[in-house]
């Protein structure tokens, strides 16, 4: 009972205050919010990242691929290239498929595609996975090079790769942004891969846009 009543009582406002500073300083003063206010793409975000570790010594490689993404949607591709190059270089994190394909699509909006080639070219063979050829073809196709893009899809047709009608659609999107219709189902010959809501509606616009009403037709009894 003594020892209850030496006890001083909790002042409340001032351990809000306390609080409300902490989480300020430490919730609040994220990496990202470091860099989200530098717009300029021509100047760098790496000495932000370099005093983030200096101060803090930790960094997430979640948290790096976070704001990779929310870079990539306000169109900030230099610095989120960037960040994905410190990202190995610099905390040697190891890089995931996913990682790999998200830089090819960060190098092609940068510095264009022959720079794309040269990092998919001397990538060590075991990275070039599955989603790493759908990125090179992703390439290929934002630039409309459509010889180049069905050369990949042989390839990875030849390994095994496609299994879904991923790489199908983005080649017969190509054809038909390109107007070379009458290759538009030639992707899809010799393959059993179910076709999904992508596939239809890519062929259906495209027969209405050379205004073939069979090839409609077609689509239609398929869709049915």
């Amino acid at each position: 009972m003594k020892l209850l009543q030496s006890l001083k009582p909790i002042n409340l406002i001032a351990f809000r205050r306390e609080f409300v500073n902490f989480y300020s300083t430490v919730v609040k003063d994220s990496l990202y919010r470091r860099i989200s206010p530098v717009g300029d793409p021509n100047i760098s975000v790496t000495p932000l990242l370099d005093q983030w570790v200096l101060e803090s010594g930790l960094v997430q490689q979640d948290e790096l691929r976070h704001i990779i993404k929310e870079l990539r949607v306000y169109k900030r591709f230099k610095h989120a290239l960037e960040i994905s190059k410190w990202m190995s270089d610099k905390r040697y994190f190891p890089l995931s498929t996913a990682d790999i394909a998200t830089r090819m699509n960060l190098i092609l909006r940068v510095h264009g595609l022959e720079q794309v080639e040269d990092y998919f070219n001397n990538m060590p063979s075991q990275l070039k996975r599955c989603q790493v050829h759908i990125a090179l073809l992703n390439c290929y196709a934002h630039e409309k090079y459509a010889d180049k893009a069905n050369a990949v899809l042989q390839k990875i047709k030849e390994m095994g790769f496609a299994k879904t009608s991923l790489p199908y659609n983005i080649t017969m999107n190509l054809y038909h942004q390109i107007g070379e219709f009458e290759r538009l189902d030639s992707p899809l010959k010799e393959t059993d891969v179910d076709h999904d809501q992508f596939t239809y509606t890519t062929r259906l616009s495209a027969y209405a846009t050379a205004f073939d009403f069979t090839g409609i037709e077609k689509i239609m009894e398929q869709m049915e």
